[in-house]
């Protein structure tokens, strides 16, 4: 059961300034979020509320500037969208980096390796360890920064 009282709190004033930039007017701003609130209520089984909630913020503005023939007010808002788009994935990657500095040094160390195109043959002759070895850090690694990550990427869509 979906939480809505908390979706909304965590996310309904991030949707309204999308929906505001895009459209120019906070009356019908107000009205697709509000929109897009009632169609979560009504949709089963989404995984990720708040992304769902974005993309059906984006989509309903679309196609109330679409249905206004104001289809000029979007294309000057098309490069404001992609930078934002640009910086919430250079926010993501921060998040990522700053995990993987908080795991151990040797986990660590094989993570960027391994995200810098290293195989797994080459990081056993720079660290002297098996294979298995290297598969195991990785894995144990991607188990902690999927539990350091957690925290940002749930209830806060």
């Amino acid at each position: 059961m979906i939480d809505i009282e908390s979706i909304y709190h965590d996310n309904f004033y991030k949707l309204f300034i999308q929906a505001e930039r895009l459209l120019k007017s906070k009356q019908e701003a107000e009205d697709v979020v509000s929109q897009a609130f009632l169609k979560l209520m009504t949709t089963e089984d989404v995984m990720t509320p708040g992304a769902y909630l974005r993309v059906a913020v984006r989509n309903a503005c679309i196609d109330l500037l679409r249905k206004k023939g104001k289809m000029s007010l979007l294309n000057n808002n098309v490069e404001t969208i992609q930078e934002d788009s640009y910086h919430i994935i250079d926010s993501i990657r921060a998040d990522i980096y700053k995990a993987i500095n908080q795991l151990p040094e040797l986990k660590r160390r094989i993570m960027y390796r391994t995200q810098t195109g290293f195989s797994n043959a080459e990081i056993c002759a720079e660290f002297h360890i098996s294979d298995k070895s290297v598969r195991d850090h990785k894995y144990s690694s991607r188990l902690l920064l999927k539990k350091i990550l957690k925290p940002l990427f749930t209830n806060n869509q």
